[in-house]
């Protein structure tokens, strides 16, 4: 039965109860609900259809956010496809790892090419190709970073972890590390920004070769005699090396080699001539521990790309002065008053011989002497080559006595071996600023060069105020190999073994030092001169180290004039013989 018919019989049932005289109380009672069952009903007819269009609204708005969401979705997919493609265009790897150091599962493309691996729920230590002690670190720096109490800040942080890789293809690859913050504030994720920058790195090394280049020429420019001193020397050694045969090399020779080899890499540093260094330097490593034929062999092959190169370098220095440079040798300007001196004294000397003491003393002094503190110069421009290219406070040199006059020719061996020394103080004894000021001492290293003529000896020293030579530790480095079995060595007396071959403090052997050869170097030109060299060290007050030189002094205006005073007194012998011989002469005859 319908709702409008349901009301209809309701309301006639209710007019025939309300027309009878008399009811029951219970049914009057059910009368009077009866009859306000007609409101009630209009009343429920007319909340369902407010209801019922409330329902259409609805879903009319349900219908028109369907279709609203399905769009806003379709769009975010383009978003999304399109920042893709941009970042993927930028060619950066872009990956996001948590506090445990797991990669997430989404990143750019570019990083299947940049690490060689797929990132995804990977360790970042692996898919940046950590050794075990990289991983270690990178695990302590997850635990510091991530704390959310730290008071680190995130970029300071972040200059702990390595900025750069090469990858298995060897292309440069440099990291950049960026926070993810949550809700809270709180540190969630790290972005790892990888981009490869090859050509940006192959670009900076070209330029710094070409700027290298441009020092070494400048260098070359400025230094001549030596690099004429190196040419002449190093073809000569490669042509007596090429003739050496195996069955007339001995132990000897073995120790003349590696010497050479290492004093040609000093010359060749000292000349910024890298290529050649290097070469010089590899060749040592691969003679070490050879002997007899196989070291002969082994020089040989080493020898033939540093043949090459040398020939470039021939190139280099006729380029710059002259074609026949090897064969004018060392050439020294000479003021143009100095030459007409020499000429108005040549001509008086022509009138006689009692010239010829002060023409040669002229000649020394003023063409062939150099003074004793200008042969110095190699040994400071080595020391502060090699202290720019390891990031240390250069040494101050300075110089003491007497600046006595020499000649270089003379000396040159010894002066060119004391680049090695250089080269030791550099990695030796230049201790860290910091270290130096707890020890009263200035930032730099101070090395002190002193000269003396004392009962005709070329005495000089070098002192430098490094921490000393530690005698313990060279003590250790000798058992049972160099000393004698029984016998005490004082620590003077062991720091004396640094002149020995192959003797050295270093652990390691690096392209300035570690071979031990350098000191037998210096030891040899000593040695060559007729001098003597002694080593005093106090390692104990870190009071540095003291190398005392005692040379035989060759003084050509001096051996002249002894020289000339002996031929005088010659003459004048044979002058009174002879008067002597006319006066017996005239005797006789009378």
């Amino acid at each position: 039965m319908g709702d409008d018919k349901a009301e209809e019989v309701f309301c006639d049932f209710g007019k025939r109860l309300s027309g009878a005289e008399k009811l029951p109380e219970d049914i009057g009672k059910l009368v009077a609900l009866l009859q306000k069952f007609s409101d009630f009903s209009a009343a429920i007819e007319k909340s369902y259809l407010e209801y019922e269009d409330r329902l259409k609204i609805a879903s009319r708005n349900i219908e028109i956010s369907s279709k609203e969401l399905t769009t806003a979705l379709r769009d975010l997919e383009k978003l999304n496809a399109n920042i893709n493609a941009m970042l993927d265009g930028l060619g950066q790897g872009l990956v996001f790892f948590n506090k445990e150091g797991v990669c997430s599962e989404t990143y750019s493309k570019a990083c299947l090419d940049l690490f060689d691996i797929d990132p995804a729920g990977k360790h970042v230590g692996d898919v940046l190709g950590f050794d075990p002690d990289g991983k270690e670190h990178l695990r302590a720096w997850l635990n510091v970073t991530f704390l959310q109490d730290t008071a680190l800040d995130f970029d300071d942080m972040k200059e702990l972890l390595t900025d750069k890789i090469i990858n298995d293809e060897g292309r440069h690859i440099e990291l950049d590390y960026r926070p993810l913050y949550g809700f809270d504030d709180h540190l969630s994720a790290v972005l790892l920004i990888a981009s490869d920058v090859t050509d940006r790195v192959e670009s900076e090394a070209r330029l710094k070769e070409s700027r290298r280049d441009g020092e070494k020429i400048q260098t070359i420019a400025q230094n001549r005699r030596v690099f004429y001193n190196l040419v002449k020397d190093l073809s000569a050694f490669l042509d007596t090396a090429r003739r050496a045969r195996a069955e007339s090399f001995s132990r000897g020779d073995t120790n003349h080699v590696l010497r050479k080899l290492h004093s040609f890499k000093g010359q060749a540093g000292q000349l910024g001539m890298e290529r050649m260094a290097g070469l010089l330097h590899d060749l040592e490593t691969q003679l070490d521990g050879r002997s007899g034929k196989e070291f002969l062999s082994c020089l040989k092959r080493g020898l033939v790309k540093i043949d090459a190169l040398l020939g470039k370098e021939i190139e280099t220095g006729k380029n710059l002065f002259g074609d026949d440079f090897i064969e004018t040798g060392n050439v020294r300007p000479v003021a143009f008053d100095k030459i007409r001196a020499l000429e108005t004294l040549l001509a008086e000397a022509l009138q006689g011989t009692e010239k010829e003491a002060h023409i040669r003393s002229f000649l020394f002094e003023n063409f062939i002497a150099t003074k004793l503190f200008d042969c110095f110069s190699d040994f400071k421009n080595e020391l502060r080559r090699l202290a720019e290219d390891q990031g240390k406070y250069i040494p101050e040199v300075v110089f003491s006595g007497e600046n006595i006059p020499v000649d270089y020719s003379v000396y040159e061996g010894f002066f060119a071996s004391l680049v090695q020394y250089a080269r030791n103080l550099v990695d030796h004894a230049i201790e860290p600023p910091d270290k130096r000021a707890l020890r009263g001492k200035g930032k730099a290293l101070v090395v002190e060069v002193r000269a003396a003529l004392e009962d005709g000896m070329l005495q000089v020293a070098i002192k430098d105020d490094g921490p000393g030579i530690d005698a313990g530790r060279m003590r250790e480095k000798l058992a049972g190999d160099v000393l004698e079995d029984g016998r005490k060595y004082s620590d003077r007396e062991i720091i004396q073994f640094v002149f020995t071959p192959t003797v050295s403090l270093k652990d390691d052997v690096s392209m300035t030092s570690g071979r031990g050869m350098g000191m037998n170097i210096i030891y040899e030109e000593v040695r060559r001169l007729g001098g003597s060299i002694i080593l005093d060290s106090d390692y104990k007050n870190a009071a540095g180290t003291e190398l005392v030189f005692s040379l035989p002094y060759k003084d050509e205006a001096k051996d002249a004039a002894h020289e000339v005073a002996a031929n005088s007194e010659k003459k004048s012998e044979k002058e009174t013989t002879r008067q002597k011989s006319r006066k017996q002469k005239k005797s006789a005859k009378k």
